[in-house]
């Protein structure tokens, strides 16, 4: 070769030609690299399956939570055989996906559309009520004469079994959850039912005659509709719907009444059972704080045109019942004297359904959800329910105390379709009661 060829392979002192060199480096560093994206593909697959194990495993957990938690008697032949018509329960009740938080699917409930539905209205007036008080009855000695209403929803059939709803705070059948499930009890069963809406006094358009409304324990009034209703329809099978103070009440006149009710079924849905403790749920936790002065002012404006009936009874002080800020405030100024009782808090342990829950004889669901701010559903103790041979208890892990649990996305109530379930079960096993 010509010198300066040979020049430029010439060797350096490390005995490699620089161009050699240069080659080798970028051949290693090719072959370091490969090797490093070898040895990155499996590690990046491992950390992603390992990833999706973990996004997997959290949706399993959080749809586990999310099932809707049963407590009832195995053994008992009556829950037996209405558990196995429950679909609805079995399953996982879903909340709307666009609204989470208890909170706000309980103010859902006042923004939904409400149905318009062929009420036929009947007035009851009631007369004066005279019994020693008993502790379980939360019924002063005298109950003054009073005006209740009930709200029909006819069908063809004249001896299909009657719902009688019974509305919570300051509700009446115009509420939008009480019209909302009426009309699902009543075009969803396909004419199976007919509907009896009940107004207490002062609510539904009831005038107000005398210084006596509703409670949470009282039942004297509950239990003179429900006697009329049996007297009028002695062919009809009678069950009962329930909502929030409506169904604390319920449930405790079936207690009290025993073997004796007229009732078939009752469903109890979004029912405080110990109201001592619900009063210190709204005292005490965020949520709670926060339904507190709704709640109040709902009932301060139904006060609000009693004022000239309150007035005239030395029982109340106008002026510290418009002070109240707290239902547990208003409740010891209000309630509380009317029925009998020196303190919100005598009042609310003595009107607790969770007294008598013993003493049930008649199918009863109750119904909760994990995020309702008003009712500590952590505070429901269940062991009641696993005992008893006529109590079921379903937990959902959504619906807050929006009364009628609306659908998914849809707004219709999913507890209107669980009610029609559990009164066609205990209808079809009424034969198992005992009278």
């Amino acid at each position: 070769l010509p010198k300066a060829s040979f020049d430029l392979y010439s060797t350096t002192k490390s005995g490699i030609h620089p161009p050699t060199r240069a080659i080798l480096r970028f051949m290693s560093q090719v072959v370091v690299a490969n090797a490093k994206r070898r040895l990155q593909y499996p590690l990046r697959r491992m950390l992603g399956v390992a990833a999706v194990g973990l996004i997997l495993s959290r949706w399993a957990v959080w749809q586990a939570k999310r099932k809707n938690q049963l407590s009832y008697n195995e053994k008992s032949e009556i829950v037996g055989n209405i558990m196995q018509k429950l679909k609805g329960l079995l399953g996982t009740y879903s909340g709307p996906c666009w609204l989470p938080f208890g909170l706000l699917q309980t103010a859902l409930t006042e923004v939904l559309p409400k149905p318009q539905l062929p009420f036929r209205r009947e007035v009851m007036r009631l007369p004066v009520f005279k019994r020693a008080r008993h502790a379980r009855s939360c019924c002063p000695e005298e109950v003054p004469e009073g005006i209740v209403s009930i709200d029909w929803l006819e069908s063809e059939d004249k001896d299909a079994p009657i719902v009688i709803i019974v509305p919570g705070l300051t509700g009446d059948s115009s509420s939008g959850y009480v019209a909302r499930v009426a009309k699902s009890l009543w075009t969803g069963s396909g004419g199976k039912f007919r509907i009896a809406c009940y107004n207490p006094r002062g609510r539904g358009g009831n005038a107000v005659e005398t210084p006596f409304l509703y409670s949470v324990g009282y039942t004297e009034d509950l239990r003179r509709v429900v006697d009329h209703i049996a007297d009028d329809y002695p062919n009809s099978c009678l069950v009962a719907a329930g909502f929030s103070l409506g169904s604390n009440y319920l449930a405790k006149y079936v207690a009290e009444e025993g073997a004796n009710c007229k009732l078939t079924a009752a469903g109890c849905f979004a029912c405080p059972v110990d109201c001592l403790n619900c009063s210190h749920n709204l005292a005490t936790t965020f949520v709670g704080k926060l339904s507190d002065p709704l709640l109040v002012s709902f009932c301060q404006k139904v006060r609000s045109g009693l004022d000239h009936i309150l007035k005239n009874d030395p029982r109340y002080d106008i002026a510290k019942i418009a002070e109240a800020k707290t239902m547990h405030d208003f409740d010891g100024a209000v309630i509380a004297p009317m029925f009998g009782f020196s303190t919100a808090s005598e009042y609310y342990r003595w009107s607790s359904a969770g007294l008598l829950l013993q003493d049930v004889r008649r199918p009863i669901l109750f119904v909760h959800a994990q995020n309702d701010p008003i009712i500590n559903a952590s505070m429901i103790k269940t062991d009641d329910f696993a005992r008893s041979e006529f109590l079921i208890h379903c937990l959902t892990y959504e619906g807050g105390h929006s009364m009628d649990w609306c659908k998914n996305v849809g707004l219709n109530p999913w507890i209107g379709d669980v009610a029609s379930e559990f009164f066609m079960a205990a209808i079809e096993n009424r034969r198992l009661l005992r009278h």
